[in-house]
């Protein structure tokens, strides 16, 4: 879920400034992505987890409204991933991100899909779970029988690349 606060001018250290406008917007780079595949024609199926809190109802709900296949979607004992996104008048912002459930994601959680990396053609993952569950999903990938491309969209925290 993101958080987005529009500003006039970004605050400086200590300093308080008021909004002058406020949205909320179902996010996830992982639930946007998987959107805007099914809207292009995929036959896309998300895998990730959610939290045990009212907005992780509202955000399943929409991605399920795009034919997006939510069944590997795990319930987690956590609350949603949010982002606090501040943006002043000149386009400049601010991003304050709490992982949430999908930082409670195993790679014990993944080994039960095989099945489903080996029929895929695409695999995206977005650096947004633990690198060793994106690590796995590659791995995994590169296993089956069809291969799929694999394509991995580097978050800013990770220093890391990996290409397959």
């Amino acid at each position: 879920m993101d958080f987005v606060c529009y500003i006039r001018k970004l605050p400086q250290p200590g300093e308080t400034v008021q909004s002058y406008k406020t949205e909320t917007k179902s996010g996830g780079k992982g639930a946007n992505q998987a959107v805007a595949a099914a809207l292009s024609g995929g036959n896309v199926t998300l895998i990730g987890a959610v939290g045990n809190d009212f907005y992780s109802r509202d955000i399943l709900f929409g991605i399920k409204k795009y034919q997006v296949n939510t069944d590997r979607v795990l319930w987690k004992d956590s609350d949603i991933g949010t982002a606090f996104v501040v943006v002043d008048e000149s386009g400049q912002n601010n991003v304050f991100l709490s992982e949430g459930e999908n930082g409670c994601l195993t790679v014990e959680d993944l080994q039960g899909l095989p099945e489903l990396f080996d029929s895929s053609s695409v695999l995206l993952v977005q650096n947004e779970i633990p690198w060793a569950c994106t690590r796995y999903a590659l791995e995994a990938a590169k296993q089956g029988e069809y291969k799929p491309i694999s394509i991995l969209h580097r978050h800013q925290r990770s220093k890391r690349l990996y290409f397959h």
